[in-house]
């Protein structure tokens, strides 16, 4: 990959012996990692992504190993709560309504007319 002028193997083309894990070789470094989640985050942010589902789904149609890789393995909480943040600001909680008191209202005033 470092040198773009030889032939370019795709990773199941890779012939493994003694042992040897390919995967291992193209593990992201941390750093690696972290520009890779903050990418994830502010596509996650600037979509407006409200379902982890959604997001995983998005991933894996893509085939945005990378991100995959990072949501399955590490950061799904971090992810998982962006998520959520963006649902909840979207569907806000309608505010509890006092329905004992309304009923109380209704049979007082029902109560006055006979």
């Amino acid at each position: 990959m470092d040198n773009p002028e030889k032939y370019q193997y795709k990773r199941d083309e890779i012939i493994c012996h003694c042992g040897a894990d390919i995967e291992e070789y193209f593990a992201l470094s941390l750093s690696s990692r972290r520009a890779v989640l903050r990418e994830m985050m502010e596509f996650i942010l600037d979509s407006r992504i409200e379902s982890f589902a959604s997001f995983l789904r998005y991933c894996l149609s893509t085939g945005q190993d990378e991100w995959f890789d990072i949501v399955a393995n590490n950061n799904t909480l971090v992810i998982k709560a962006a998520i959520d943040s963006i649902y909840q600001e979207n569907h806000p909680k309608e505010e509890k309504k006092d329905y004992l008191a309304d009923n109380i209202a209704k049979v007082k005033e029902m109560a006055k007319k006979g």
